[in-house]
């Protein structure tokens, strides 16, 4: 804002597994550092205290959609019917939504779909968020899934993002992109992924985006933002 540039929106996705439920397996609980009622307290106030509160008071109007992840309930992969309604990040985002508005941030609208996923627009391109779980973050899988959405609702995508695959992947100008997570950077096996021997570089990624009046996609810049060093 201080070179001159104008903001007109502020998108915030949060892609799913905000939390991981220590009943989700018969052994779950031996991987999880704290029980899944305090992680629901600690993330309502970290996402709130932490990301949507400062970014609302810039003052830019601001949509902050909401999906679910598969880590988010009690049982293996996504609930069958309403998973968005279903899971335990229901209540969470909900609260998220009542504190904002309790707040008073009247420029800032949340998206809680019932369902798995949501689609949103960005200067008249559809962009659509999932977390993803299943689907492969290949090109090919990504498109797939772009495609089978698009018939769904019966509208054009241009935009897939989806989580649940902790690296960040990028395809064909941006229009596919997996997200990147908070965590993965153990390098002494502290915790399941590192136990495991999984490895990947804690990382979120931004987009910029403009208005065009020509063929070119809105997308004018990006920036990974690396989080391997917060403790």
């Amino acid at each position: 804002q201080k070179s001159g540039y104008i903001f007109d929106k502020i998108i915030l996705a949060i892609l799913g597994d905000i939390v991981e439920s220590d009943k989700k397996h018969p052994n779950s609980a031996r991987s999880c550092d704290s029980g899944t009622a305090e992680q629901l307290a600690n993330a309502q106030q970290a996402i709130f205290l932490d990301v949507i509160e400062p970014l609302a008071r810039l003052g830019i109007p601001m949509d902050v959609v909401m999906v679910t992840g598969n880590h988010d309930h009690d049982s293996h992969g996504l609930n069958m019917f309403e998973p968005g309604k279903n899971h335990l990040s229901w209540p969470l985002f909900h609260a998220l939504k009542d504190f904002t508005h309790y707040r008073g941030y009247s420029h800032v609208n949340c998206f809680i779909p019932v369902g798995c996923f949501h689609i949103h627009q960005i200067y008249n391109h559809n962009v659509l968020y999932e977390h993803g779980v299943g689907t492969s973050p290949s090109e090919a899988g990504l498109k797939q899934r772009r495609q089978q959405r698009s018939q769904q609702t019966r509208k054009m995508i241009t935009y897939f993002r989806m989580g649940d695959r902790h690296s960040i992947s990028r395809f064909n100008e941006d229009t596919l992109v997996v997200n990147g997570a908070f965590f993965g950077s153990d390098t002494e096996g502290t915790e399941y992924s590192g136990i495991c021997g999984y490895n990947s570089d804690a990382g979120q990624i931004m987009f910029f985006h403009i208005p065009r009046e020509d063929q070119r996609l809105p997308i004018y810049d990006s920036f990974v933002i690396q989080l391997a060093h917060i403790v």
